[in-house]
């Protein structure tokens, strides 16, 4: 074959070799019997091969007649841009393929958004696992700080029938309870948040997407958190609230 040898390589690679000059026109060479030199006749932008976690490799393209026979591949990946849905293209890549070469295996078809999604499985794993103990934990929480407020509501009985025998009425009483597990709550958002910063290295590595002090995931928990011992403090504050004073004020 007289052609000339060239190939494409991508920006990563033009960045680590060529700096801020021209790559193309440059010439490589492969250190291997036969390589010889390879002209570069184009810069194409850094693509992921292996996960969307990794950084672009450096990437030489070539031509596949011109590609080492070592190097070659049992076989050749087809890719397709399209402007509408990547399903139904598949009949008419196939026949086109058959057009050209009727004996050419046609093992499979996948579109990117498979890829993407087949290369995050893991991260997916995790995330539905996390969300589920997040979960169970959310739910033992608010059962917990249930518990707590009925019984210290048990306890104030009394205290709350002489508020209310002295004037006080049932959205005071209703603040004073919510008050208290709120108070709870902003307690432990106060140990919470530094334990994240000091765990984020180890969290890290499973995230994909957010950083490990993502400030609306912080917010969002915080407002979850809220939200679910506002609403597991409601029942025995408004129970608080319907304390017949005489009936308090011979509790003990």
């Amino acid at each position: 074959m007289t052609a000339p040898k060239v190939a494409i390589i991508n920006e990563a690679m033009a960045r680590f070799y060529f700096g801020n000059d021209s790559a193309i026109g440059k010439r490589l060479s492969f250190v291997s019997p036969g390589g010889g030199e390879i002209e570069i006749i184009g810069v194409v932008g850094d693509a992921k091969h292996g996960g969307l976690r990794e950084a672009a490799p450096h990437m030489l393209y070539l031509p596949y007649v011109q590609a080492p026979a070592g190097s070659r591949p049992f076989g050749m990946t087809l890719e397709i841009r399209t402007a509408g849905s990547p399903e139904s293209l598949v009949g008419g890549v196939r026949q086109a393929i058959r057009e050209v070469d009727r004996n050419v295996p046609i093992l499979a078809f996948t579109t990117l958004a498979e890829e993407v999604n087949n290369s995050l499985a893991q991260e997916r794993v995790v995330a539905e696992l996390s969300s589920l103990f997040g979960l169970l934990a959310l739910i033992l929480t608010s059962v917990g700080l249930y518990g707590v407020m009925t019984y210290t509501v048990a306890r104030r009985t009394s205290e709350i029938g002489i508020r209310m025998a002295l004037g006080a009425r049932g959205p005071q009483v209703l603040w004073l309870v919510l008050r208290e597990s709120l108070e709870l709550v902003v307690v432990g958002v106060a140990i919470g948040i530094p334990l994240v910063f000091a765990f984020a290295r180890l969290i890290s590595s499973q995230l994909y997407g957010i950083t490990e002090g993502d400030p609306l995931s912080l917010c969002a928990a915080m407002a979850v958190q809220a939200s679910i011992a506002a609403i597991a403090s409601y029942i025995p504050a408004r129970r608080a609230t319907n304390v017949d004073p005489m009936v308090a004020l011979h509790c003990e």
